[in-house]
């Protein structure tokens, strides 16, 4: 599933243009017919992806001990700091930031999830996917090889599970509500 951000397409002329008119200091793109902002509408249209909830909030610094130990907890696995055939590709790890192409590769060798599938794993492949899809989709860096370290903290399978509990409960309300004045079958078998 990674795979697929190392094969999104950009549009450098539009990302230049665009760039040039964004103002940092109001998080605007200063454009002529005004201004403009990217909303959780857009990114909702951009991924197909339903937005509802409470918006994710954070510390992003860099933590005490480093990116190494926070990698190791979130994704489960260590990052070497340098490549086996040095001078050669990138290292998994660098600056705070997370290869893709090493992530992918890595990722690809291991994943098989079944019923037998420890949660812990699973929970593991889903941070994974995440930082794919968050660091590589919608804030990727400009060569789409690096996925930056401060999106780890805001990680948690459990606050996504959250959110899921509570979009499944209320699209479940929304259909139980549609049919409570039909009688319990849609009105199928009404008599003619």
């Amino acid at each position: 599933m990674l795979r697929h951000f190392l094969r999104i397409e950009i549009d450098n002329e539009l990302l230049t243009a665009m760039a040039e008119r964004w103002r940092p200091e109001t998080h605007t793109f200063h454009l002529a017919e005004g201004e403009m902002t990217i909303t959780l509408k857009d990114v909702a249209i951009l991924t197909g992806l339903p937005i509802s909830g409470d918006a994710i909030i954070g510390n992003t610094t860099k933590p005490e001990g480093g990116w190494g130990p926070l990698i190791r907890d979130r994704l489960g696995f260590d990052m070497p700091t340098t490549t086996p055939n040095q001078g050669r590709g990138h290292p998994p790890l660098n600056a705070g930031q997370v290869s893709v192409p090493w992530l992918v590769s890595h990722i690809q060798q291991e994943v098989e999830i079944n019923d037998e599938t420890p949660e812990e794993q699973v929970e593991r492949y889903a941070r994974i996917y995440l930082i794919g899809l968050v660091g590589g989709f919608l804030f990727p860096d400009k060569s789409n090889r690096w996925i930056q370290g401060i999106w780890l903290p805001l990680l948690t399978v459990e606050r996504a599970r959250q959110e899921a509990a509570a979009e499944g409960g209320r699209r479940g309300r929304g259909r139980r509500g549609g049919r409570g004045g039909r009688g319990g079958d849609g009105g199928q078998n009404e008599a003619n």
